[in-house]
């Protein structure tokens, strides 16, 4: 495949010849890709391509073992001169990097803030911090209170922030990372209106994604990465889903899903058997029974339904319909003011989080990185967690113990 026509701009960002090693991982082999004004570059490939890695380089947060990055044809600066790279290029990564317990406009101005008399070591001008913050809001549409702490706010709106800081820095160039992961559909439509806005104002983006259809969406150009390797460049109208498909998996595939293709079909697992060896037995039905809620600002007024075992059911709706919270209810991450939720004969108790564990049911919170795990604990120890009254002895888990448990599941601690 040709590369895409070269625009007769000049590269905002470029990386020449990158070369990273992880002990004996070689993460990335001489890849080599340029970011232009007004044009937005989707990076696709598998988990383990070396995606996350060329951001982090391009983004001065690692250093590559060889080759060079450059913004505007000039060598990039040091790492150690953060500044420097914060007004050439930002990345707006898939777990939000604001500071919960700032406001928007601290979080805008986070490291900067405006002094009073302009001086660098003056009293921070709280007034002009706000209302740059919302001028520059404003400028780009986008609605979000400046005072409002971050704590606050929604994953979008979080997002907004993000990208609000990059463009108060005077950054031109705009990583984004996995940017829909966490959103729902009204707001990945958003967030596009948003990338084309920016893209129509000369800023250069890379769009990384695991989705093909979002890269033909809203890019001008494509790069694959496979194994390390940049193994195709090319306009996206030059190409089309299979291609990039065939350049992820490195052999025609019939799925098109890029985290399957290739792989060896295999057969679904036999449904378990039911009581007496009497045919497979089907999970029990959940059922929600005229729930109201206001506990959260959110209010659900009698919503009821029934998922029966087997089926998969998509609640959807705008933002603060009140889908999340009913999640929350039924896993007993929030309580209700009426009706009940039951799992096959078991009423769950409201607000009971180790009920409806216990009960089997599992909870993927919206906000993954705040709600979903413990940082600051391993792997194995997070997978574990939900399990602990199973694998404690004298109400202490192990590590060793943790680590055996986390096993059972794929991508468990090895």
């Amino acid at each position: 495949m040709n590369e895409p026509a070269i625009p007769s701009a000049l590269a905002a960002a470029s990386a020449e010849g990158i070369h990273k090693r992880f002990g004996s991982t070689h993460a990335l082999r001489g890849v080599g890709l340029s970011l232009y004004p007004g044009r937005c570059l989707g990076l696709v490939g598998r988990n383990g391509a070396g995606k996350s890695t060329l951001v982090s380089i391009l983004s001065g947060i690692v250093a590559p073992d060889a080759g060079e990055v450059s913004f505007d044809g000039q060598p990039a600066p040091s790492l150690v001169d953060v500044t420097a790279w914060r007004t050439r290029i930002a990345t707006v990564f898939q777990h939000s990097m604001v500071v919960p317990g700032l406001t928007v406009a601290e979080n805008v101005f986070l490291g900067r803030p405006p002094r009073r008399g302009g001086r660098g070591l003056g009293a921070v001008d709280w007034r002009q911090m706000r209302e740059q913050a919302r001028k520059i809001m404003a400028g780009w549409g986008f609605d979000v209170n400046a005072d409002a702490p971050c704590g606050s706010l929604t994953v979008e709106q979080r997002q907004v922030v993000e990208i609000t800081r990059a463009l108060a820095a005077g950054t031109r160039c705009l990583l984004l990372d996995e940017p829909t992961a966490a959103l729902e559909r009204g707001a990945v439509q958003r967030l596009f209106d948003r990338v084309r806005q920016l893209r129509e104002a000369g800023v250069a983006i890379m769009y990384i994604s695991h989705h093909l259809e979002e890269a033909f969406e809203i890019c001008t150009d494509v790069a694959v990465l496979r194994d390390g390797e940049l193994v195709l460049t090319a306009a996206m109208t030059e190409v089309g889903k299979d291609d990039l498909v065939t350049a992820m998996v490195g052999e025609k595939s019939k799925d098109h899903d890029p985290e399957r293709a290739g792989s060896p079909a295999r057969a679904p697992a036999p449904a378990p058997a039911g009581p007496r060896g009497r045919g497979p037995a089907r999970a029990p039905d959940l059922v929600v029974s005229s729930v109201a809620s206001a506990s959260t600002g959110v209010f659900l007024a009698g919503v009821s339904l029934t998922v029966r075992g087997g089926e998969r059911v998509g609640i959807t709706g705008l933002h603060g319909s009140g889908a999340t919270t009913l999640a929350r209810i039924v896993a007993g991450a929030a309580t209700l003011d009426a009706g009940e939720v039951r799992l096959g004969d078991h009423v769950l108790r409201p607000g009971d989080r180790a009920g409806a564990l216990r009960a089997g049911i599992g909870y993927i919170p919206e906000d993954r990185q705040a709600e979903g795990f413990v940082p600051l604990l391993g792997a194995a120890e997070n997978i574990a967690m939900t399990i602990t009254d199973r694998i404690s002895r004298a109400g202490f888990v192990g590590r060793s113990a943790a680590r055996n448990a986390s096993r059972r599941w794929p991508g468990g601690s090895r």
